[in-house]
């Protein structure tokens, strides 16, 4: 489990985390969501161990982040920013074979099998030889998120878990599916814990298992979509009449409406 308690956390002298619980469970997908500013960002990049924290503890497999070496924590979590790095002059597959490099050396023999696997995952193995400063920036996107996905796939860790930060995008509506049903692959059928960041209130209710409502650095409800996805609550959080509404296609699902103009 990864688990946060007390979490505080300021930047500038402002503070943008505020007394954060949240346990991530191995096995499911967890969807972040609120306002610009709520603090979204800077909770996925303490989680990741980029970012320094004031107050509180956060723990892989009982094990205190901050005590952890950057190859255990690569072991353990992989990250796709929101900040996409440059690459320009690598190929697709180099890019995504930096995944590999995480990797203690005994376990880099298959690296091939994970890069080749990764890409075919997001639909990206005709890309490979490709080089990445060519790439659309959707098609970037799903290219890092394979390097994500090599960098745990050749992990021996007992618990992983896949950080994504608004990994929709860029992507058009057919790749945000895909994506999204990458994640919840991850989660379902290799057990990894998944955290993402998103802005989309509707892709967060379909896809995730629960839903983390952030307000103001403060965690204001995390429970399953059901639950979570309340007019009241989002009203309230977004500042607009929001209605919730079950998904036709799947009503065990809630679905937001938003106002429109008359």
């Amino acid at each position: 489990m990864l688990s946060v308690r007390g979490l505080e956390c300021r930047l500038a002298g402002r503070p943008v985390l505020q007394q954060i619980d949240l346990d991530i469970l191995p096995g499911e997908v967890l969807a972040v969501l609120g306002p610009n500013g709520a603090g979204k960002s800077s909770l996925l990049r303490v989680l990741a161990g980029e970012l320094h924290w004031s107050a509180g503890t956060v723990a892989y497999a009982d094990q205190p982040l901050r005590q952890l070496r950057p190859r255990q924590l690569a072991a353990l979590r992989a990250v796709l920013p929101q900040q996409l790095p440059q690459l320009a002059g690598l190929s697709v597959a180099q890019v995504v074979a930096l995944g590999c490099a995480a990797h203690a050396p005994a376990q880099r023999g298959n690296e091939a099998a994970l890069v080749q696997a990764a890409l075919a995952s997001l639909d990206a193995a005709h890309l490979a030889q490709r080089d990445i400063g060519s790439l659309s920036g959707g098609e970037c996107q799903r290219v890092h998120l394979a390097r994500a996905w090599a960098q745990l796939s050749g992990s021996a860790a007992a618990e992983k878990y896949l950080l994504l930060d608004e990994p929709t995008t860029g992507l058009d509506p057919a790749h945000q599916l895909q994506l999204l049903a990458c994640a919840r692959d991850a989660a379902h059928r290799h057990g990894w814990g998944v955290v993402m960041v998103l802005h989309d209130l509707n892709l967060a209710a379909a896809h995730a298992d629960r839903v983390a409502l952030l307000q103001d650095g403060r965690v204001l409800a995390c429970d399953a979509p059901q639950q979570a996805i309340d007019a009241d609550l989002l009203t309230a959080l977004y500042g607009m009449p929001l209605q919730v509404l079950a998904h036709p296609l799947a009503p065990a699902r809630p679905l937001v409406v938003f106002p429109v103009a008359g």
